[in-house]
């Protein structure tokens, strides 16, 4: 089965985030990494993000404030799978998505890339 990463860039979002994280770690098939950044935050997100930092596949980060788009890209250099998702702060994952993704990646042609 291929590998399967998700990150998730993160500014002020303290409200929602816990439920993004959460959904990640709780996965029926787990994600190989998920790795999230603080994109420089000025409310308490950084210290609830730091509270994941223990678990043995999340790696957790913070970063000065430059946008989302700096910020996946800032992810990218610490990433080792074959595939990635990206699945924002506020936003969640159905127990099953990374099975499911999994599934579908396993029976992707060779002649497609994505």
């Amino acid at each position: 089965m291929p590998t399967l990463s998700v990150m998730i860039s993160n500014f002020n979002m303290e409200k929602f985030m816990q439920a993004a994280i959460h959904s990640c770690v709780t996965q029926s098939v787990p994600f190989d990494q998920i790795i999230i950044v603080d994109d420089g935050s000025t409310y308490s997100s950084l210290k609830l993000i730091n509270q994941w930092g223990n678990h043995s596949n999340i790696r957790c980060f913070s970063k000065t404030n430059e946008g989302k788009a700096k910020a996946l890209k800032y992810m990218l250099h610490f990433l080792t799978s074959d595939f990635v998702l990206e699945l924002d702060a506020d936003d969640w994952l159905d127990p099953d998505a990374a099975l499911l993704i999994k599934k579908h990646l396993t029976n992707l042609p060779s002649n497609v890339s994505l």
